[in-house]
């Protein structure tokens, strides 16, 4: 895990030799470009993959931040309704993300949890008033991990769901090529599907 803590006024050490053993990078657009000459979280994300990184988290401050998803990076915006104080938000965020990871969450989630996190600290003067106590933390940490299993559970199940029920039908329902209608017709004391 490399987190570069770039500073303007001190020397950029040598990095570059160290990204290929790194197995999660979290830097902030300022600090990527000094690494790699790039903000654009696109770019970032490639140049990260070509020396040999193997996660990869972009902060931006107040556009929120990105990881990698399965076609290209994926957006989270900032939670922070108001910025008093941006110490300790990148540290925060960071707790979050490694908290969420650690717990078995995934990318997605885990940007989202440190996002949250870091929307608090940036709220209040300080870097660590804006932080959650214990019980709120674990609260968090469970919304974050409850809802990606339910976004896991919605994507399987449409994956799984018969193609038919996936087609629309100017008609109604199309199931096993028979189209339903909206009425029933009753015949003889019985219904009879009206086609």
């Amino acid at each position: 895990m490399l987190d570069p803590n770039l500073r303007s006024a001190l020397p950029v050490p040598a990095l570059a030799p160290l990204l290929p053993r790194v197995g999660l990078l979290v830097l902030g657009q300022d600090e990527s470009r000094v690494l790699f000459g790039e903000s654009d979280p696109e770019r970032v994300f490639a140049a990260a993959a070509a020396a040999g990184v193997g996660e990869v988290v972009l902060k931006g401050g107040p556009e929120g931040a990105w990881y990698a998803g399965t076609s290209g990076p994926v957006h989270v915006p900032s939670t922070a309704r108001e910025v008093r104080d941006p110490v300790g938000a990148g540290d925060a965020f960071l707790g979050g993300y490694l908290a969420a990871r650690l717990s078995g969450a995934g990318p997605g989630a885990a940007t989202r949890l440190g996002a949250e996190l870091a929307g608090r600290v940036v709220a209040t003067p300080g870097d660590t008033p804006g932080l959650p106590g214990p019980d709120t933390a674990r609260a968090l940490l469970r919304r974050a991990l409850g809802k990606e299993a339910a976004a896991r559970t919605r994507r399987s199940a449409a994956r799984t769901r018969p193609s038919y029920d996936r087609r629309p039908s100017p008609i109604g329902r199309q199931k096993r090529g028979c189209h339903l209608t909206a009425g029933r017709r009753r015949s003889g004391g019985r219904a009879e599907v009206v086609t």
